[in-house]
């Protein structure tokens, strides 16, 4: 999927949807460290981002991204976003960036958070 609307100055990501944790290598988001896990499912693709601050204080979110194709027409694609943030991380907790994806990952199932946006919307592709 592309989008003619440019957001952030970050040329495009690629997610590799093979259910592993990863680090997202090409990060011009600033002062934030990227893990996700992208999948599919039944048709569904699946990815959850993790940004992880790296001043302090330090602070996590959690986007999960959930698009699946319309049963009925092909040419509508429907999107969910949900996105989870934490209060501050406790100091005495490591430092994120030196810590790896896998131990990040877990660490957020031990972080209080909390679902401060949601979003359901429809995609429907356009003919040239």
């Amino acid at each position: 999927v592309k989008s003619i609307i440019q957001v952030t100055p970050v040329s495009g990501i690629e997610f590799h949807l093979r259910g592993e944790q990863r680090q997202l290598e090409e990060s011009n988001l600033g002062d934030v460290c990227c893990d996700y896990v992208g999948w599919i499912e039944f048709g569904t693709i699946q990815i959850w981002i993790y940004y992880w601050s790296l001043v302090h204080p330090c602070t996590c979110s959690l986007l999960r991204v959930c698009i699946s194709p319309d049963v009925q027409n092909s040419s509508i694609m429907r999107l969910a976003w949900n996105l989870e943030c934490s209060a501050s991380i406790a100091d005495d907790i490591l430092d994120v960036k030196f810590m790896g994806t896998e131990a990040r990952i877990k660490m957020w199932d031990d972080i209080p958070h909390e679902l401060i946006f949601q979003l359901d919307a429809m995609y429907v592709a356009m003919t040239s």
